[in-house]
């Protein structure tokens, strides 16, 4: 039993096939059919649907209530109705509010004023 050496492509196959690749570069295609303005007016097409789906998507929530005791934080949480001073408070005690959420209560107290 004898076993057969395998035998590489000769050189020059390789080197054939590298000196065609250039010869494709000026192929329909590689090249875009398409120039610069075309593509920034693709790009501002789908910018501006991404917008308009957007605007679609939240105009349900435009007309909503609040949710839960949102009402109730609003209403009878004393740091949002105290100006200023009450703002403070919301971001420097914790204990000033029914639960630490100084975002949420800051957009409470700005609703307010």
């Amino acid at each position: 039993m004898s076993r057969k050496k395998r035998q590489s492509p000769p050189p020059s196959s390789s080197r054939q096939a590298v000196a065609t690749v250039p010869a494709l570069a000026g192929s329909p295609l590689l090249t875009p059919s398409w120039d610069a303005s075309t593509s920034i007016r693709i790009l501002w097409a789908k910018a501006a649907f991404l917008v308009l789906l957007t605007i679609l998507i939240y105009i349900p929530s435009w007309s909503a209530q609040y949710t839960w005791d949102d009402d109730h934080w609003l209403l009878f949480c004393k740091p949002v109705h105290a100006g200023w001073q009450g703002l403070w408070q919301i971001w420097s005690q914790p204990s000033s509010t029914p639960h630490y959420y100084p975002l949420i209560f800051t957009g409470f107290w700005m609703e307010y004023k």
